[in-house]
């Protein structure tokens, strides 16, 4: 409710917000941090740098999650996102140049991918596809999204469809990639998509979690998963963000 309502704000002619509180100092800190992750895809980006979160702050704000029954995959409203111009907003990241860093940080700690096949879970409009050779298989629930990605790249393999769905297993494939997926889920299903992720890649699984401020509950969960396989070979932080490559 508090962000339909900020937004309504910000596409007034005037477009401003004013916070103002009158409740107790720590209930106005939480109450600040929300409103910043909510208007940080509209603050320049030294601003947005300066607030927590700032990778995906924006993507995440927009989203809302559900209760982890079922499969588990949270919500995503990409219908309401496809006003944005630029089509990385569209996914949820803060600009393109954040999701570029992204996915050329994690592919980078990959190595080269030549004759090696990739599963790619969360895959959005496709845009991993140029760090990959041509047996690339991307998965996404929203079918929007999917729908971009095949009018983009005809040549490559989209599957519409819920990667946590108990009746559908992954793909087997050599690289399983989740860049910036694991953020968008539960605890209960983060742990669930990555041991999913493990079972299904027979080479690596390459995987990004928020740290510092922006690290959430399912971070955590997915950090202690991981951290006692002996496969983990590479971490490198970047915009608040720790990439992780598992050899499995």
């Amino acid at each position: 409710d508090l962000y339909a309502k900020i937004r309504y704000l910000r596409s007034t002619p005037t477009g401003s917000v004013t916070f103002r509180t009158g409740t107790p100092i720590s209930n106005s800190a939480v109450e600040m941090y929300t409103m910043m992750r909510y208007l940080a895809a509209e603050l320049p980006a030294a601003d947005a740098a300066r607030g927590p979160g700032r990778d995906r702050v924006a993507g995440r704000a927009r989203r809302r999650r559900r209760r982890d029954g079922g499969a588990g995959a949270p919500v995503t409203p990409y219908r309401a996102l496809r006003r944005e111009t630029d089509p990385a907003r569209q996914l949820g990241w803060a600009s393109a140049e954040t999701q570029a860093v992204h996915l050329s940080t994690l592919f980078g700690m990959l190595g080269p991918l030549d004759g090696r096949s990739v599963l790619d879970v969360g895959c959005g409009h496709g845009d991993a596809v140029p760090f990959c050779g041509p047996e690339y298989v991307g998965i996404d629930s929203q079918a929007d999204a999917v729908a971009v990605a095949r009018r983009r790249h005809p040549d490559r393999v989209f599957l519409s469809r819920d990667a946590l769905s108990p009746a559908m297993p992954l793909p087997a494939a050599d690289v399983v990639v989740l860049c910036g997926t694991l953020a968008l889920q539960t605890p209960q299903a983060a742990h669930r998509l990555v041991t999913r992720a493990l079972a299904a890649a027979r080479h690596a699984v390459a995987l990004t979690v928020w740290t510092g401020a922006a690290e959430t509950p399912a971070d955590r969960r997915v950090l202690a998963l991981i951290a006692p396989l002996r496969g983990v070979s590479r971490v490198r932080l970047e915009l608040q963000t720790a990439y992780f490559v598992v050899r499995t």
